[in-house]
């Protein structure tokens, strides 16, 4: 099928209340009063930036990612590989074009990531005063990790904002 020119399918087990396209817009036919007279598309929100969508049938709510639904929806998976793979490396870039099924061990070793991860862990990370003053520095995550007793994905977060930041800590 087709809605606003994008090639569609119906996501499985939503009783024809949801489809998703080609370009990993995700359309809803109903709401909480019934059939919609047109799809409407639903934004949906993030986990772990992931672009996820929440349905509602039956008065039960489920969410899944969308890259899983065009996957699940347009892309064979004849060696039922578990994990879907972003070619670009973008993750919100959810076409079909971009997505491929893959294993974990794929995902995790494709393109630059092992770099980007590398490289991210050594950079140099400062602590200041609450004036500003430099106190002190470390030569990547895991040494900010070991002082100060937290583990080197805790600081990842501190240092990109995901968590609060009691030691006033900085990428340098």
């Amino acid at each position: 099928m087709k809605i606003n020119g994008e090639r569609c399918k119906f996501i499985k087990g939503t009783d024809r209340h949801y489809a998703v396209s080609v370009n990993g817009n995700v359309y809803s036919f109903y709401d909480k009063h019934g059939k919609r007279e047109s799809p409407v598309i639903l934004k949906g929100g993030s986990t772990h930036w992931y672009r996820v969508i929440c349905f509602c049938i039956n008065r039960k709510r489920f969410g899944n990612s969308v890259h899983r639904l065009v996957a699940e929806a347009f892309i064979h998976n004849p060696n039922n590989l578990p994990q879907i793979n972003h070619k670009n490396e973008n993750i919100l870039d959810n076409r079909v074009k971009n997505l491929e099924w893959c294993s974990a061990m794929y995902n995790t070793n494709y393109g630059t990531h092992n770099k980007r991860v590398s490289e991210s862990k050594n950079k140099l990370i400062g602590q200041f005063s609450e004036d500003g003053t430099l106190i002190r520095t470390f030569k990547g995550r895991e040494e900010a990790a070991k002082y100060f007793g937290r583990s080197s994905a805790a600081i990842g977060n501190i240092l990109h904002g995901k968590t609060s930041n009691p030691m006033n800590i900085r990428l340098l």
